[in-house]
């Protein structure tokens, strides 16, 4: 099968907002720039959904786990889940037999970090500012992690914690052309039938974006090394206040229109 990785050390050296961002990087995938994957008339800074070979059907994982949310019908919205809380993203661009169907573009797995991912103790911290050069706003955004591990006699034994914040405002303009329709006997270039758009609407829209998110994990493997159990919280909120402004002109919105004068 082809898979193409992200490690951490990857998505850290870019200035990712999102994982659809770092997943842009990848080649035969794109993003699609919508405020949400099922919303084409709004545009967003900030990309919400990931198309591998040109197809939107992409089926997610987290941690091998299948998963969803309720904004992006059996996959995950990307750009809600922060990028600083991740170990790796694998993107299978072809099934093989130990995985489950449903992603007829691919499937992306987004995997988080463990305790056992290090040797020893860990500590990592980041701090950055966005700024909207629209909207004139500068936002912060950080993240930690700590991460040890111990032997005892039972056992050795790992913990680790995550947390990231992360706030944006964005700004963005769109003129959108409603459905054509036939128009006949025009009175403009000449007379007719002409095909004329229904309306055009002019909007500019601001969002902003607060998203946090926690990855927690422990884990413990016995001393012959032959069993190894891990617990896993995983945790990301995101919040989108979302301020638009619409101009709107009709022009008709009949299939045909006859004798228009305009």
């Amino acid at each position: 099968t082809v898979v193409d990785s992200i490690t951490a050390s990857d998505i850290g050296a870019f200035p990712d907002k999102s994982v659809a961002e770092a997943l842009q990087r990848v080649t035969g995938i794109t993003v699609s720039r919508f405020a949400a994957p099922g919303d084409s008339s709004h545009f967003s800074a900030e990309p919400a959904g990931v198309i591998i070979r040109g197809l939107p059907q992409v089926r997610s994982e987290f941690n091998g786990r299948d998963t969803f949310n309720a904004n992006s019908s059996r996959g995950l919205s990307f750009g809600d889940v922060s990028p600083e809380l991740m170990a790796g993203v694998d993107a299978y661009k072809n099934v093989t037999a130990d995985m489950i169907e449903g992603g007829i573009a691919g499937t992306v797995n987004l995997r988080t970090h463990v305790p056992f991912d290090s040797n020893d103790f860990v500590l990592a911290m980041s701090a950055e500012a966005n700024y909207g050069d629209l909207t004139k706003d500068v936002k912060p955004a950080g993240s930690a992690l700590i991460s040890d591990r111990f032997t005892t006699g039972i056992g050795e034994f790992g913990l680790m914690g995550n947390v990231a914040y992360s706030h944006v405002v964005t700004q963005s303009q769109g003129v959108q052309l409603n459905r054509f329709f036939q128009a006949q006997n025009v009175d403009y270039y000449g007379g007719g039938t002409k095909w004329l758009p229904g309306g055009i609407d002019l909007r500019d829209n601001t969002y902003d974006r607060v998203r946090t998110g926690a990855a927690l994990a422990a884990q413990w493997r016995s001393p012959d090394a032959s069993m190894l159990a891990t617990l896993q919280y995983n945790r990301s909120k995101y919040e989108n206040d979302w301020e638009e402004y619409s101009l709107n002109a009709g022009i008709g919105n009949s299939q045909t229109a006859q004798n228009l004068v305009l």
